[in-house]
């Protein structure tokens, strides 16, 4: 079934807002959907396409749209909808007409965000007569037919996520239209460019966070993809220190998080401090469970109680991460990249050497990288020889260019990581067991200001050159590359 034109004609597209450049992702959504007086922004002059819509929002939306001037009713139909509330006519309008049912406890819950799952309900119980049914969770109904009408966005991989303002004038845009995105597709092509920054820096944590926002700051002024590599520690350090950073992360539209496996893991290449050799497959998956389970302390190495590691990415930001570094290749190798692949990550990491598209280890996808540039080693440069490299590759490829940075480049010379553990590798005969000295790390100097600018500076310079010259290069995060596959 082809989509109807429901809204409005399409009018001139302006780029209303500050905040939504003609370059933004879902531009020429957001201002039709502003253009059709469907949608509108803020008193400021912006739109935020990155913060979320609550339910009662959503809803009001497509009702107005679909039904304007229908829904009159004043007297509560959830036991959460109080009488005469801006949103209470059209919610209990969509009830009647059974497009929400509300929760089991009789609740509506107005102003929750929204998810996917039941913004996709809400949208094709108001604009499309019969959805036909599936087996599965409830929702995937809406799924599987929004898939096969062109609805879902390329970057919806988890139907629990939130929706964004700037998602959900997309997903209205091509309802109106028929048109099955606005944003520009990508295909692999000779020259690709992901761009990385590795955290590990949490003893100077306050730094650290200021270092990430500022990064997507520029990825967003740019609207560059980005991949942010966590460890266990540094998300249990976010967590507790800076929750709008986390909530920044999960929402941002350039961020994709991915996982760096690090020691104190006891299964980390040449850092092994378990005796594996020792023990049974059953025992070593054991550990690698545990580890993949629960958060570390970074002292002793040991596991703590609570949720962390691995797959605790997945509760905190509705994904599994795309991409796993995991540095083991020894006795616990095979089992510790099984563990990952099977619960959810697309590729695995590989530092120090050449991948190409399509390589594999172990049977698993491992991240393309046919160019490593370690920025922090090469500001003195100029950008366009960096990124010649990538273009000076002959053949046909895909080939890719990872760009790198670690948020302690910009802070300090020796990563808290660095110092506790490597140093203390070093000067204990190569030999790395527990429990481990963090308090070394606290005696580190800062870099100097005019130190620090001047790779931000250079990054900067990276991230504008690649964002002025998509007609060269495409720019990747591995959650956009994870499709591909």
């Amino acid at each position: 079934m082809k989509l109807a034109m429901l809204f409005l004609t399409i009018l001139p597209l302006l780029n209303l807002f500050s905040d939504v450049e003609e370059t933004s992702l879902y531009s020429e959504a957001i201002d039709y959907v502003y253009e059709a007086g469907i949608v509108e922004g803020y008193s400021d002059g912006t739109y935020q396409p990155e913060i979320s819509i609550n339910r009662a929002e959503f809803t009001k939306i497509l009702m107005e749209a679909k039904y304007p001037g229908e829904s009159t009713a004043t007297e509560s139909c959830f036991s959460d909808v109080p009488s005469n509330e801006w949103y209470t006519p059209t919610v209990c309008n969509a009830k009647e007409k059974n497009i929400v049912d509300g929760y089991d406890d009789g609740t509506f819950k107005p102003s929750q965000s929204v998810n996917i799952a039941e913004a996709l309900k809400i949208t094709l119980e108001v604009y499309f007569d019969s959805i036909p049914s599936v087996s599965g969770e409830w929702y995937q109904k809406y799924w599987d037919y929004a898939e096969d009408e062109g609805l879902l966005l390329s970057e919806w991989s988890n139907p629990a996520e939130e929706l964004s303002r700037g998602a959900m004038a997309e997903l209205i845009y091509r309802i109106a239209t028929g048109n099955s995105s606005t944003v520009t597709s990508k295909e692999l092509t000779s020259s690709n460019v992901l761009f990385t920054l590795n955290t590990q820096e949490f003893i100077f944590s306050e730094e650290s966070i200021e270092t990430v926002n500022r990064v997507i700051d520029i990825h967003e002024q740019y609207n560059v993809p980005v991949d942010i590599y966590l460890d266990g520690t540094i998300l249990q350090t976010y967590l507790e220190e800076a929750p709008e950073l986390i909530e920044r992360l999960k929402t941002s539209q350039v961020v994709s998080v991915s996982y760096h496996a690090r020691p104190p893991m006891p299964y980390y290449n040449e850092y092994e401090w378990m005796d594996f050799d020792s023990m049974s497959d059953a025992e070593i998956e054991a550990v690698v469970e545990d580890y993949g389970t629960h958060e570390i302390d970074p002292e002793t190495g040991e596991t703590t109680d609570r949720a962390g590691g691995f797959s605790y990415f997945e509760e905190v930001f509705g994904y599994a991460p795309p991409a796993a570094a995991t540095p083991t290749n020894g006795t616990t190798g095979p089992f510790v990249k099984s563990y990952f692949a099977e619960n959810g990550a697309s590729f695995l990491v590989e530092n120090d050497r050449d991948y190409s598209w399509g390589s594999t280890k172990d049977g698993i996808p491992v991240r393309p990288e046919d160019v490593e540039v370690k920025l922090f080693e090469r500001t003195d440069e100029s950008t366009e020889s960096i990124f010649d490299e990538l273009l000076a590759l002959s053949g046909s490829g895909p080939y890719f260019m990872n760009i790198k940075m670690h948020d302690n480049d910009f802070i300090t010379e020796d990563s808290a990581w660095t110092t506790i553990y490597v140093s203390n590798k070093k000067q204990n005969g190569n030999v790395l067991t527990p429990p481990f000295d963090l308090s070394v790390a606290e005696e580190r100097a800062l870099l100097s200001s005019s130190e620090s600018e001047a790779l931000w500076e250079a990054y900067e310079a990276c991230v504008q050159y690649a964002s002025e010259h998509e007609d060269e290069y495409t720019l990747w995060n591995m959650a956009e590359l994870a499709q591909e596959l």
